[in-house]
């Protein structure tokens, strides 16, 4: 590999639902080797993994929940034990797939954490 490599990226996001392919293309063109697809909700795990397959040795999936959740009703908050569950076991079931787990950590943003 002689480019660079995304070690961050959100391909999963909706801001990207009507252009994907060609921001992958376009990433291609100016010298990017490979992305790091990385999850920021467990809905996104899916897509995430079938855009690895789609684009293999381009887009390598990277599992997990970022500590800031939306909910519909309140908004933004934090993370919390239900949103944990069946994480583990998709997890544990495509680690040979995966070349991290994340998006991990800890908030304290007051206007967040209550």
């Amino acid at each position: 590999m002689t480019g660079f490599i995304d070690g961050h990226c959100h391909l999963s996001a909706s801001e990207f639902d009507q252009d994907l392919e060609e921001v992958i293309q376009r990433a291609k063109e100016v010298g990017v080797d490979g992305i790091v697809a990385v999850t920021e909700f467990k809905e996104d795990f899916e897509k995430v993994l079938a855009l690895s397959e789609e684009h293999p040795g381009f887009v390598f999936p990277c599992l997990g929940l970022h500590p800031v959740q939306v909910d519909k009703v309140n908004g933004q908050r934090a993370a919390c034990l239900e949103d944990l569950e069946g994480v583990c076991d998709v997890i544990t079931k495509n680690a040979n797939k995966l070349v991290a787990v994340g998006e991990v950590g800890l908030v304290f943003l007051i206007n967040i954490v209550k």
